[in-house]
């Protein structure tokens, strides 16, 4: 939607860094939204777009026509520049909707201002069951480490099962496991870092080679 909004050299340089060329992503986003939602009957996958901007804010017809046939989006005015506090709760209201109440305050108090013109809102509602459910006997409090300093107590689950994993992930420093959900079209990829603090280098050095990388390097095996 992003990409659909811009010209010139901020089109080029959002194309090359999805991979695309911009006249054809919109058509294969389109196909893909078509798709997702019938790939994994067993699954739910929902996908809602939906552009806030000021009602002063001239949209370009040829713009909103682009939304709606590809991206099945819609367009509401608002008014950041008295109200900006309003179209916070309506915005966050709607998200939550969309993510069955999954993501209630999407946007925080004050993020918005009355200098705000546009925002672009992508939210996703995924469930699925695991194709083998996790015993929830045992389950346990487990420390979380959210820094090297901080923990946090949290309900971990355990299962000792064949599960897909790939243990030579070093050039991301991380280990990999795939967990399939039921119906055997979808699944989980979960990369762990080898160091406590290593997410944010995992973050910088992950790329979508390396990510299919990863995923062709997925090996069954028992995993306790």
């Amino acid at each position: 939607m992003t990409l659909a909004g811009a010209r010139q050299q901020t089109a080029q340089e959002i194309a090359t860094v999805m991979h695309t060329k911009d006249d054809m992503i919109h058509a294969q986003f389109s196909e893909f939204l078509t798709k997702v939602s019938t790939h994994a009957p067993s699954v739910t996958l929902e996908i809602a777009n939906r552009m806030y901007t000021e009602n002063t804010f001239k949209i370009l017809d040829e713009y909103l026509v682009t939304l709606t046939k590809f991206y099945n989006s819609t367009v509401v005015p608002v008014s950041f520049k008295t109200e900006a506090e309003a179209a916070r709760l309506a915005i966050n209201a709607w998200v939550a909707e969309a993510t069955k109440t999954k993501i209630k305050d999407l946007l925080p108090s004050g993020s918005l201002n009355s200098q705000t013109v546009l925002v672009l809102i992508n939210a996703i509602y995924f469930k699925g069951l695991w194709n083998e459910q996790f015993n929830p006997r045992a389950t346990s409090l487990q420390k979380f480490y959210m820094s090297k300093e901080t923990t946090k107590d949290v309900h971990m689950m355990y299962k000792q099962s064949h599960f897909k994993i790939n243990t030579e992930c070093s050039d991301l420093n991380a280990n990999a496991i795939e967990i399939p959900y039921k119906g055997g079209k979808t699944s989980m990829v979960i990369l762990l870092p080898y160091e406590v603090d290593g997410l944010p280098k995992l973050e910088a050095a992950l790329t979508p080679s390396k990510l299919l990388d990863v995923l062709k390097g997925l090996d069954s095996t028992i995993v306790d």
